[in-house]
């Protein structure tokens, strides 16, 4: 047999020379606090208490989780460095079954706050040291006549049917536009291009959804489509949709790739089981804070169901398999 391990689940943790009964772990971290972890930071083992990543007015809030590190029934508590500081809930029990493990959210009421950072501490009644988290502080404005999507904890995310125009186009007396199928989608719906035909709109005639998002950050991103599963069932011609940010040029995407006749694209299996495919494009973006994204609808069959945009926040944070929640829209 390989080797093996016994889990006493209920068994106190031994940390930096004592039995303790609790347990913090913190966003977007493998680690563990108190204790000796090698994902408790760049310094690996014996490291210093978390930073969190920067919080801004138009991200979300951060989170704590209290759980259970041994077989003892502990109480904790917070204390935060500001009285605009929200800690919730504040205080709480945590049984040794782990039954009552907290998540422990923290959030800042932004017309008050100050300052470049903020801290939590975090103590209990066993033998833990006290822990201390850090959060960076990033104080963001955007005009007061502007209305989209605001750039958040480093990202945009909308869905799909949150775009703030649309246009019609008449072709051949087909009027052409774009319309949201409700539900279909992961998080929210979808929006495609009726009716549905087998063919492919001439540059000119193409419907258009708009997104205008305000950005923070200049230079080199990735722009992030999620569509639903679909395949080339057009013969001879793939299906496909534009993009074109703010006045550049108007850029084809047929997000399919080739199969042989009879046989399916090579990612298939993955995109059925993910009920996704992610299309991804470089894009870059100029020292102008408001930008506008326009998509164009090209052939029927495209479902476009998130439209995102990555300034480093959503690698970095790591969200979820259903991607990061969405962007905030004033």
């Amino acid at each position: 047999m390989p080797p093996t391990s016994h889990i006493a689940p209920h068994e106190a943790t031994f940390a930096l020379g004592d039995h303790i009964h609790i347990r913090y772990t913190v966003e977007n971290c493998l680690g563990a606090w108190p204790g000796d972890n090698q994902y408790n930071g760049p310094l690996g083992y014996s490291s210093p208490d978390p930073h969190l990543q920067p919080m801004d007015q138009f991200g979300k809030s951060r989170w704590v989780d209290v759980g259970s590190g041994g077989d003892q029934d502990v109480e904790f508590c917070t204390k935060a460095s500001h009285d605009w500081v929200s800690v919730e809930p504040a205080s709480g029990r945590i049984k040794g079954d782990g039954t009552s493990d907290t998540r422990v959210h923290i959030s800042i009421d932004w017309s008050k706050a100050e300052g470049d950072e903020i801290t939590v501490i975090f103590a209990s009644t066993d033998k833990a040291p006290p822990m201390t988290v850090t959060i960076p502080l990033l104080h963001r404005r955007v005009p007061p006549d502007f209305h989209g999507a605001v750039t958040g904890d480093g990202y945009v995310a909308l869905e799909a049917v949150h775009h703030q125009s649309t246009s019609d186009i008449t072709d051949g007396g087909i009027q052409h536009y774009w319309a949201q199928i409700p539900y279909y989608g992961r998080t929210h719906s979808s929006m495609s291009i009726f009716p549905v035909l087998e063919k492919r709109l001439p540059v000119g005639s193409r419907p258009t959804m708009q997104y205008r998002f305000f950005a923070f950050d200049s230079g080199e991103f990735d722009l992030i489509f999620h569509i639903g599963p679909s395949l080339n069932y057009v013969l001879g011609d793939k299906l496909a949709f534009g993009y074109q940010v703010d006045d550049g040029d108007i850029l084809e995407v047929e997000p399919i790739p080739s199969a042989p006749l009879g046989d399916l694209p090579h990612d298939w299996e993955t995109v059925v089981a993910n009920e996704i495919r992610e299309v991804r494009r470089k894009i870059t973006l100029g020292e102008g804070s408001v930008h506008t994204l326009t998509v164009y609808g090209i052939t029927s069959g495209v479902n476009i169901e998130r439209v995102m945009i990555d300034f480093g926040g959503m690698a970095a944070r790591g969200h979820s398999y259903l991607g990061p929640p969405e962007s905030v829209i004033v």
